[in-house]
């Protein structure tokens, strides 16, 4: 187990549930590499109007340009920083500490700080979408980590909503209403 502490962006896995005779009998640990889902050429593109009801941007990274990991060695705790001195100048100082206890090796600690330096000083974006039931894709099609075609755009917008790409399902929301209506959210990054 110690070795998966060099993993940079790890993983997916799952934590799933079995079942006996209707009873919880024990959880399984899955794992995925290098992600869960797969890429959906069967499903038509999220398309504005046509089965994306609402849609939203909103940040998903933190932008930061100072980060500082503590990891642990033998006596002695081993820490770390890292920056990025130009994103500095256009945000101010942004700093994130990570706790990496598992870690007990310098140049791997310096080598997660400097994956989540890079990772964190680009401003990413989650797109969540609200879908329409009706209109060729329902929650039921999905699953996390499944990579879905993009096709927003707004005609005659400017080019304000112009996004042909395509995004990984990082999360399924799905409410119910007191009629019974069902609202799914899918988010992506």
């Amino acid at each position: 187990m110690s070795n998966l502490s060099n993993v940079l962006k790890g993983f997916d896995f799952t934590f799933d549930p079995v079942e006996t005779s209707g009873r919880l009998s024990s959880i399984e640990f899955n794992c995925y590499y290098p992600f869960k889902g797969s890429l959906r050429t069967d499903l038509p593109s999220l398309s504005i109007g046509q089965n994306i009801k609402k849609l939203e941007f909103r940040t998903s990274s933190g932008l930061y340009n100072t980060i500082t990991a503590i990891g642990q060695g033998s006596g002695d705790v081993i820490d770390t920083t890292v920056e990025n001195a130009p994103l500095q100048l256009g945000y101010s100082r942004r700093e994130e500490i990570l706790s990496l206890k598992d870690i007990s090796v310098p140049s791997t600690l310096t080598l997660k700080a400097n994956t989540e330096i890079t990772y964190e000083g680009v401003e990413t974006h989650a797109i969540e979408t609200e879908l329409y039931q009706d209109r060729g894709i329902t929650f039921t099609d999905l699953q996390l980590g499944d990579i879905l075609n993009l096709d927003i755009s707004i005609p005659d917008s400017g080019n304000y909503a112009d996004f042909v790409n395509a995004a990984r399902i990082v999360e399924i929301a799905v409410d119910v209403d007191s009629q019974g209506s069902k609202r799914c959210i899918v988010t992506g990054k």
